[in-house]
């Protein structure tokens, strides 16, 4: 996934789909469908993505999740992601979703639960003509 690269220099750990193996905190998921292909030409083609991008920012508690979002909005808002083959617009931001704690996770040697804050980005693209 092409963001991937846009939220590592910031220095978190970033994972796409899953965590794998041992959780360290804090953290970014990156997780997206297979693509919602739509039909916006007269021709009917189904070439066009009018998708989301689901970015979860995850730390030790609510504080320290509430800081993640900022910095990874820098560094997404508006930024063309780079896929060959399509043009592809600027990201913008669709919904974001209140800090929760993750009822299903508790932190290793302690009965405190992880937080987790989510935002949702639009990425609208279409292949190059030519």
């Amino acid at each position: 996934m092409a963001a991937k690269a846009l939220i590592e220099p910031l220095g978190y750990p970033v994972h796409i789909g899953d965590v794998p193996g041992s959780l360290s905190y804090p953290y970014v998921l990156l997780w997206a469908s297979g693509g919602d292909i739509t039909a916006d030409e007269m021709d009917g083609a189904q070439d066009d993505l009018n998708d989301l991008i689901g970015v979860t920012m995850v730390a030790t508690n609510s504080d320290a999740a509430l800081r993640i979002p900022p910095a990874v909005r820098a560094a997404l808002l508006g930024v063309r992601l780079e896929v060959e083959g399509r043009h592809v617009q600027p990201l913008r931001l669709f919904d974001s979703q209140r800090v929760q704690s993750d009822t299903q996770t508790t932190l290793p040697g302690t009965n405190q639960r992880p937080a987790f804050v989510v935002d949702l980005y639009r990425v609208i693209s279409e292949p190059k003509e030519g």
